[in-house]
């Protein structure tokens, strides 16, 4: 984390991911204590490990169709993560719980079993998780850069195009997102840079 601040501004941010963006939008006070004080809650935020488990449960299921694997693999290997994902600490819900995050990856892996997402090759390695990391056109008086840095879900061959991947958990509608109106604040930057982008989601009821 250190090295997305300032060599001569002290507690300057100079490279923002979509967390520090919506922790600061927020609250600027919330973005204070969490970002540049590194205080964290006594409660983990099921929410975001619900996020966390779905993502890298289709990770490992990307990166097994990658290698070659059918609908069964790939799902195995979903499930996998799943069931060993540490869910202790943050306490369940009706709507998100390891149930509903077998189901969604499961009904997820099926859903594009017809039209698959099949990630593409980057440097010898299926491109999923990739991290990303660029200026913007804005400096300070010192002349340090401003940019934004994150990870990227993934870059696929979808619907006879490749297209930048991004996925998300919701109990909402998503009828706006093709257009961007639920992109993270990283995701749409990096869907402006590459227009055409997917965004590939499942509900949690």
């Amino acid at each position: 984390m250190t090295e997305h601040f300032s060599g001569k501004t002290s507690s300057l941010q100079l490279y923002w991911d979509a967390h520090s963006l919506a922790t600061f939008q927020q609250c600027p006070r919330q973005y204070q204590y969490r970002i540049l004080e590194g205080w964290t809650s006594q409660h983990n935020n099921l929410d975001l490990d619900f996020g966390l488990c779905y993502h890298a449960s289709l990770e490992a299921a990307d990166r097994a169709r990658f290698a070659g694997a059918g609908f069964e693999e790939q799902a195995a290997a979903a499930l996998e993560v799943i069931l060993n994902y540490d869910l202790s600490h943050c306490g369940v819900t009706k709507e998100k719980n390891r149930f509903t995050l077998a189901r969604s990856a499961v009904w997820n892996l099926d859903f594009y079993q017809k039209v698959p997402i099949q990630p593409i090759e980057l440097n010898g390695k299926p491109a999923v998780e990739i991290p990303f990391r660029f200026e913007v056109d804005l400096e300070t008086d010192d002349g340090e850069a401003f940019g934004m840095c994150g990870y990227m879900d993934g870059v696929s061959q979808f619907a006879d195009a490749i297209r930048p991947l991004e996925r998300k958990t919701t109990a909402k509608s998503l009828a706006g997102w093709r257009h961007g109106g639920g992109l993270s604040d990283s995701g749409k930057l990096l869907f402006l840079r590459a227009p055409g982008g997917t965004t590939d989601s499942c509900t949690d009821q």
